[in-house]
């Protein structure tokens, strides 16, 4: 049995809740991401708008995302 995912903070939890938001309005190509992370929280860096996004597509199918594809 998989160990769930645990988020390692409120603000790590926020963001990816945003991305996944963000995935299932189709709006974007998730590549594209780290744009709209920065634009939601305009404090985050550039370096850092890509480290959370490569850990959440890292994380995804850990997390069980509404919509995954299948």
């Amino acid at each position: 049995m998989k160990t769930p995912f645990v988020y390692k903070n409120k603000q790590q939890q926020m963001q990816f809740e945003f991305l996944d938001i963000l995935r299932s309005s189709g709006v974007t190509n998730m590549f594209g991401g780290a744009e709209y992370l920065r634009a939601e929280f305009p404090r985050m860096s550039r370096k850092i708008s890509f480290e959370v996004l490569s850990h959440w597509m890292e994380t995804f199918e850990d997390r069980g995302c509404p919509g995954r594809d299948d």
